[in-house]
């Protein structure tokens, strides 16, 4: 079962995505639930969930009602966190990776509340846990933690609720193409990167219209995918020249109870209410390099956002004022946008994510930059532990599971690691449980999927490897050339290339492509999940994927509808 714990709080109702989603569809992994293990865990019936957003400011409108469920779009049962609990307690009970010893420990979880009259009436609430605490978790578990704490949010961040691609969902689609299970397809103005983040039947991203030099945050409609909201941001004299691959909207948006969270790297960061209202923005000046990336990570109130570029412009002759250290990490007060610590780093330019964790009872941050890896106190920059490779421009985000973070070290030949985050200081000689140096990927973060961790390499080539050991199962090309993250959802995994064409694979020790979906356009940012749908963007459009609920009952691993010029089987990619 998916190790990929999170720090759960009862009354936030905040579900273990990976987990419960492969208990419920059995997707194939070689630690399922055995009948003994089963008993542990406890669905919710589903019940009918009042979609009314609360007026912004109201009381307990970003506080969670422990009544309330995760809410998609449709009709995907709700669970509640003891069931949650219980079921990661199921699913951990596996021995640790060697040396680890690390306990999950129950922390209390924050709401950010937002007032009427704007962030003058602004305060934070904190909540503490329940009496009443699930039991009591086996030794050997690192937990990944939600960055969202709001008891409605499905897709709240960068890979979803815990981070990692791991989706609640129920019935995704398995087949599509541009006439098929295309619930609706809408134009998105400017050009942007970033994935969608979904919640409260809003879906807000990112965009920067080139032109006209300006940087907008963009809110649909999640049923009918009508505009509700295009926010300019940031109006900048000039946005400067970076990467052909890149935008100036590539960094992902983090939703918080009644907020919204953008970073445009060195363009300006910002908060905006769920109704449109900017509450504060700033900007931290760096030279981004290659153009913004890093998604930001949200952790006890703080946004906490990796800035690892240059000492000078590449690409042009832009000078930003202010720039003073090449590399650092930053976390800004969530309502203010004040800086609350900032932590320079040497190295090299780098544009990955960090990740949340919890160890021991104490909260990491991990953030992979050039030259190596760093866990840092999210209350005080401190730096834990860190761990040195050869490696700049990393990109993956890092992911966790079995007492393990695995990180991808970036170019120009990057290595795969298994960290235990349990050391203090360098631990580059002590804690790297094993390392991998063919098939990693430069771009798309791996996924972990319960035993087995799952990358696509730049080229096309998909890896299975035991997550403990680091032996390889099996390497399958699929094709194309890769830069999304993949996700699981409903028991399926979907790699997206660069091109619009989605692999839809079943996770395990053996390798089976289920479907080979197509649609047109240019894809770079990674797949969303909500409800039943899928939510994928390109260079022009935004598409919601979803099975009519007429044929949810099709028959998996039929040849996939596709309106590419490819006759060759979807099931039969050539094997490494």
């Amino acid at each position: 079962m998916e190790m990929d714990t999170l720090l759960l709080n009862r009354r936030s109702r905040i579900w273990t995505v990976g987990v419960l989603n492969l208990i419920l569809v059995g997707c194939g992994s070689s630690n399922s639930l055995s009948p003994e293990r089963e008993s542990a865990v406890s669905v919710a019936s589903p019940q009918e969930n009042s979609t009314d957003r609360p007026a912004p400011g109201s009381p307990g409108s970003l506080t969670p009602d422990p009544a309330q469920r995760i809410a998609p779009a449709s009709t995907a049962p709700p669970v509640t966190a003891t069931d949650a609990a219980l079921a990661v307690a199921a699913a951990t009970a596996t021995a640790p990776a060697p040396g680890h010893s690390a306990v999950v420990d129950t922390a209390a979880s924050t709401s950010v509340e937002t007032g009427r009259d704007g962030p003058s009436t602004d305060r934070l609430t904190s909540q503490s846990p329940q009496d009443t605490d699930p039991p009591d978790q086996p030794a050997g578990i690192i937990s990944s933690l939600p960055v969202v704490n709001t008891a409605i949010a499905a897709w709240p961040q960068f890979r979803g609720p815990d981070g990692q691609g791991h989706a609640l969902a129920t019935a995704a689609p398995l087949r599509w193409n541009e006439k098929k299970n295309v619930a609706w397809k809408v134009p998105l103005r400017g050009l942007g990167w970033s994935s969608p983040v979904i919640a409260d039947g809003q879906i807000w991203l990112t965009s920067a219209v080139a032109a006209d030099h300006t940087l907008h945050v963009l809110c649909l409609d999640v049923e009918t995918g009508a505009l509700l909201h295009d926010i300019e941001v940031f109006r900048k004299d000039q946005l400067g020249t970076i990467h052909t691959k890149n935008s100036h909207a590539s960094p992902t948006p983090v939703l918080e109870g009644d907020r919204c969270f953008v970073h445009f790297g060195a363009h300006g960061t910002a908060a905006l209410s769920t109704t449109g209202q900017i509450l504060w923005k700033t900007e931290i000046p760096y030279y981004h390099h290659h153009g913004p990336a890093s998604s930001p990570v949200l952790v006890n109130h703080s946004l906490i956002i990796a800035c690892d570029g240059l000492d000078h412009a590449f690409y042009d002759a832009h000078v930003v004022a202010g720039a003073t250290d090449p590399q650092f990490v930053v976390a800004l007060d969530a309502m203010q946008g004040t800086v609350r610590w900032r932590m320079r780093r040497d190295g090299r330019h780098s544009y990955a994510t960090p990740l949340a964790i919890e160890v021991e009872g104490q909260t990491q941050v991990v953030s992979p930059g050039g030259s190596r890896v760093v866990a840092y106190d999210p209350s005080t920059g401190a730096e834990i532990w860190s761990c040195r490779y050869e490696g700049y421009s990393l990109v993956p985000r890092p992911v966790s599971g079995h007492g393990l973070v695995f990180v991808c070290t970036g170019y120009d030949v990057a290595t795969l690691l298994a960290i235990r985050p349990t050391g203090h200081g360098d631990i580059t000689d002590s804690h790297v449980a094993w390392q991998a140096k063919q098939g990693v990927p430069l771009n798309a973060s791996p996924i972990l999927i319960g035993d087995e961790l799952y990358t696509i390499s730049d080229q096309g080539v998909a890896t299975c490897w035991d997550a403990l050991t680091g032996k390889v199962h099996w390497k399958k090309r699929l094709g194309g050339n890769h830069s999304a993250s993949p996700l699981l959802a409903d028991g399926k995994l979907y790699v997206l290339d660069e091109t619009g064409t989605t692999h839809v694979l079943q996770p395990g020790t053996k390798p089976k492509v289920l479907a080979k979906n197509v649609l047109r356009g240019k894809t770079l940012a990674s797949l969303a999940a909500y409800g039943r749908a899928i939510y994928l963007r390109s260079d022009s459009h935004l598409y919601r994927l979803e099975e009519p609920a007429t044929s949810l009952k099709s028959e998996p691993g039929a040849p996939a509808d596709s309106d590419s010029d490819s006759d060759r089987d979807p099931d039969s990619p050539e094997s490494e």
